[in-house]
């Protein structure tokens, strides 16, 4: 996971240089009324472009490059990813904290969903409200969820302990910004993990 983020990481850096650098040559193309040339490097671009376009932008480096690399996993794995985010550059949440719960949440989605042979749907949402932050992730599964006082661990006896070491981290990293957090297996369809982070101090 952390070689995937740091590849993701330093990608995103250097295609916001690249990003730069292909305005400003389009911006002179266009000052010079050079048309035919601009329509030539847009269309090369273009071309270099397809199919490395980071589709999910919140505006802060390490939720992009956990949320995108996540995102190219489920759907190489025949996983929907829904999703509804929008800006959260000033996330008062550090960048460890921010990994340990996108990190754990995803991975556990993606893993339910792919024991699904049907529906495999990942519903996600990370968005800045006027309360504070919420982060939810719903996700098929078709294996029963087994609930061991507190926690909610997967089916099968040599997951239940990763699974449960990876709630009860992301319930560490909710109480230590003064959140709450919600989990619900009682839908047939979806399993849900519901957090609330309050932003009112700087960790």
């Amino acid at each position: 996971m952390y070689n995937a983020l740091k590849e993701s990481f330093e990608k995103q850096k250097s295609e916001s240089h690249e990003f730069k650098n292909h305005i400003m040559f389009i911006r002179s193309l266009v000052e010079n009324g050079e048309y035919e040339s601009l329509k030539e490097y847009v269309r090369d671009v273009s071309n270099q472009e397809q199919g490395v376009v980071n589709i999910i932008d919140t505006n802060h480096v390490i939720i992009n490059a956990v949320i995108n690399t996540k995102y190219q996993e489920a759907i190489s794995k025949h996983i929907v990813f829904v999703f509804r985010i929008n800006d959260l550059s000033n996330i008062r949440v550090t960048d460890k904290d921010i990994v340990v719960l996108l990190s754990n949440l995803l991975n556990n989605a993606i893993e339910a969903c792919e024991k699904c042979e049907k529906e495999r749907v990942i519903k996600f949402k990370f968005m800045r409200e006027e309360s504070g932050i919420i982060l939810s992730v719903k996700n098929t599964f078709c294996q029963p969820v087994i609930r061991q006082g507190d926690d909610f661990l997967t089916s099968k006896d040599y997951e239940r302990s990763s699974h449960g070491v990876g709630i009860r981290n992301v319930i560490k990293v909710v109480n230590k910004y003064g959140g709450t957090y919600v989990i619900n297996d009682s839908n047939k369809e979806f399993y849900c993990i519901k957090l609330y982070l309050f932003m009112y101090k700087k960790y």
